[in-house]
């Protein structure tokens, strides 16, 4: 049961999609503050499940799917001031309630995390392993779809939320001043509950990967790569993490990995990377310059492609001096670009502008 403060200034809704958890990291900080801020959920798929409520609309037939959602959408009218939609979803198919909701004088912020307004054609001006993205939504025909969606958005939404690769694909439908790309939303972390336990490394290092969606992060071309080093003789464990609760998850990064390996198909750094820098762990990934050079010049990932990855992978397991240093200056970066109350002051700030 959410229990209600008519005195609070604030009041937020954040959902109805869970990616990467980052509506509960806002509402529990808004909550913090004296705002009414609420993360609540149709679905919760994702490994985090730190939602406040689920709705579990999948359990109904489609009746009670469509009444749910029409209803709860009479809720948010009444509750809440300001919404947080993630991931393009909103409270109602085809982003049809958005003239309703701004018919009620609401105000809407759009965050994109990824997938929901991936342009393949963009992909393909600047990352030479865009054909290998032909992936379910990742994949040129549903461009013309997605741009049309963020048209869409456009007309209704007061604020639009795209960072470091994502600004490109944004950039084909809004104008540069409507995008917000310099607040790192998707990655605040409590940079409290995320401290490494050492920053040590083993002689027989583990390298763990964790992909939520393995053929878009490259997972084959990461194991190819990790059976011709065990082929070569190189000496290490590999675990691969998927389908497993958070806190598991998040246990296995934090003690057991002495390397962490992200994607590599998007030019882009992952939710898993910067998780594991907050843990103080070395971090593989594929990083576009273009990326890199206007957004994080000095973040110490390894930046390896599916051609490199092997020889990237070699050398850090025969550098654990390397592996140590890495993990200490990760954690330095996510200190200074994600640190959880810098990055909601920010959004605070345009909560209150609204």
């Amino acid at each position: 049961m959410i229990k209600r403060n008519p005195e609070k200034q604030l009041r937020i809704y954040h959902g109805p999609w869970n990616i990467g958890g980052v509506g509960r990291y806002l509402a529990d900080w808004q909550r913090e503050k004296g705002a009414i801020s609420d993360f609540i959920t149709y679905e919760d798929w994702t490994h985090r499940q730190n939602h406040h409520i689920n709705l579990q609309l999948s359990k109904h037939n489609l009746f009670k799917r469509i009444s749910t959602r029409l209803l709860f959408l009479l809720f948010c009218i009444v509750h809440y001031d300001i919404y947080f939609f993630y991931f393009g979803i909103t409270l109602l198919p085809g982003n049809i309630d958005l003239p309703i909701l701004r018919l009620f004088r609401k105000k809407l912020i759009m965050v994109y995390c990824g997938s929901d307004i991936r342009i393949i054609d963009v992909e393909r001006k600047r990352n030479p392993y865009s054909d290998l993205l032909k992936i379910s939504v990742d994949h040129p025909k549903f461009d013309s779809r997605k741009k049309f969606k963020m048209r869409w958005h456009r007309i209704w939404v007061h604020r639009v939320i795209a960072i470091r690769n994502l600004y490109e694909y944004a950039k084909c439908v809004f104008k540069e001043k409507e995008i917000i790309k310099e607040i790192w939303v998707n990655n605040s972390l409590d940079i409290n509950e995320y401290i490494p336990q050492r920053y040590e490394t083993r002689d027989v290092p583990v390298l763990v990967h964790a992909p939520s969606e393995p053929m878009i992060k490259g997972t084959k071309y990461v194991e190819k790569a990790i059976e011709k080093l065990k082929a070569e003789g190189y000496k290490f464990e590999y675990r691969r993490v998927q389908n497993l609760p958070n806190y598991i998850a998040q246990k296995i990064y934090r003690d057991e990995a002495d390397i962490i390996i992200d994607q590599f198909l998007v030019g882009g750094v992952g939710s898993l990377a910067f998780e594991g820098m907050y843990y103080g762990k070395p971090v593989v990934g594929y990083l576009l310059s273009s990326i890199e050079k206007e957004f994080c010049p000095d973040i110490p990932l390894v930046n390896a492609t599916i051609d490199t990855l092997k020889d990237k992978l070699a050398w850090l397991i025969n550098n654990p001096e390397e592996r140590v240093r890495l993990g200490q200056e990760g954690r330095k970066f996510v200190e200074k670009y994600c640190d959880r109350d810098v990055i909601n002051q920010k959004i605070w700030k345009i909560c209150q502008q609204l």
